[in-house]
């Protein structure tokens, strides 16, 4: 309680307390506890008027150490730094909620006369101006020393806040903090995954071009060793057949065999050869080259040979080119050999994104279980699957309309198979 000579601790000899704000009359018996007075066994009676308490304020340590402040409601004012539960002070047994201010006589502590405040003091954020109204509560030891001092504050209403915390606060700084380098670290496994990737990628391009080469070599090798001598004893059998005098039929036959047989052998080797490496790409770009094999094929069977280009071919690894050529020329061959056809085509839909390729004819036609993949099909068909699969490409082979065979490549672009990218990777 609180009167115009100061404050003082009452210690009520029964359970009912009057109202914060009521006037009322003590009788009690004083006593010295710690070095401060106090009334205890005392009993109250109410006059029945409302009395309004001015607060007082801080005016020096010393004035707190020598008690005058001890048991008056007292207003400070400074910034919020913390917010804690802990043990009151003065009933152990009980956690209640406790606020520290930092004021220009140091930090202060605020603590709630109510275990549990009616609303969380959650709506003061830390680093927020605040004053506080609480019973100044010195603390001494056995002696009567002074030891510090508490607010003893009586709901949150007691407490107002003047200014709201900055926005750089230390919590707010340390949250941005950990939030960036969450983001710092998954862009750096991200990016650690991206380039792991590129690596295996750069690792396949150096493989695929590797085997390329040493095709090519093995190419060089035999078109100037074994296809060499294939001319050679061509040549010699030609000469010997020139050279039998008349009645040597038996041998000239068997010179004739064997001269076929060369043949056929030169021409195995020429298209072995051709496979390791089509010089058709060394001399013109895959339009071209895919457009002179398909033609060639028509010309040697007597065929009408259309070519539509749409769009701009974009750039490709000579894996991809050597492969889509392959299928192309597999497909015009099969339309020659077996379709029977007074017709064949070349089509090309050509964007950054997708290529497709078509070879139609206008022959008698495949079945549907000749359509199907099959792995018992003949090697045309089923190298021309393979291609495709090793590529990422989808192979299609459809009927014609009204007749004819219809092979379809499509081809999807990523930029991992232009080699421009690839490289700039």
């Amino acid at each position: 309680m609180s009167d115009a000579t100061g404050g003082l601790r009452v210690r009520l000899a029964e359970e009912i307390a009057p109202k914060i704000g009521d006037e009322i009359e003590v009788v009690g018996f004083p006593i010295v506890e710690r070095g401060l007075p106090i009334l205890v066994d005392a009993i109250f009676s109410p006059t029945g008027n409302q009395g309004k308490v001015v607060p007082k304020s801080i005016q020096s340590v010393q004035q707190l150490r020598d008690g005058y402040l001890h048991g008056d409601l007292t207003r400070i004012e400074g910034q919020l730094v913390n917010i804690l539960e802990k043990p009151s002070v003065l009933k152990p047994s009980f956690t209640t909620l406790t606020l520290a201010v930092k004021t220009s006589e140091g930090v202060v502590t605020a603590e709630f006369t109510q275990i549990y405040p009616e609303k969380r003091a959650d709506r003061f954020e830390i680093g927020s101006q605040i004053a506080v109204k609480g019973i100044c509560y010195t603390q001494t030891d056995h002696e009567g020393s002074f030891q510090g001092f508490f607010l003893l504050v009586p709901s949150l209403a007691d407490i107002t806040l003047l200014r709201p915390a900055s926005p750089f606060t230390a919590r707010r700084l340390a949250l941005a903090l950990a939030v960036a380098l969450l983001v710092l670290l998954a862009v750096s496994l991200w990016g650690r995954h991206l380039l792991t990737k590129n690596l295996g990628l750069q690792g396949d391009i150096r493989e695929r071009n590797a085997v390329l080469n040493e095709r090519a070599r093995l190419a060089a090798d035999l078109h100037d060793t074994l296809e060499q001598s294939l001319v050679g004893l061509s040549l010699q059998c030609k000469t010997a057949l020139a050279l039998i005098p008349p009645g040597g039929e038996r041998a000239k036959h068997h010179l004739e065999v064997a001269k076929e047989g060369i043949t056929q052998t030169h021409a195995e080797l020429r298209r072995s050869i051709w496979d390791l490496t089509p010089q058709a790409l060394e001399s013109f770009d895959l339009i071209e080259a895919m457009t002179r094999v398909l033609k060639q094929s028509a010309d040697s069977a007597g065929l009408d040979f259309q070519a539509n280009v749409q769009g701009d071919l974009p750039p490709l690894e000579a894996f991809l080119k050597q492969n889509l050529l392959r299928i192309v020329q597999e497909a015009g061959t099969n339309a020659v050999k077996h379709a029977s056809a007074s017709q064949l085509g070349l089509q090309m839909i050509l964007s950054p994104e997708k290529i497709i390729l078509s070879v139609t004819d206008d022959g008698v036609g495949m079945s549907e279980a000749a359509r199907q993949p099959d792995p018992h099909h003949g090697f045309g068909i089923r190298g021309m699957q393979e291609r495709a699969k090793r590529i990422g490409a989808v192979l299609q082979i459809e009927k014609g309309v009204p007749r004819g065979t219809i092979v379809r490549i499509t081809l999807a672009i990523s930029p991992v198979l232009s080699p421009e990218i690839s490289s700039n990777s």
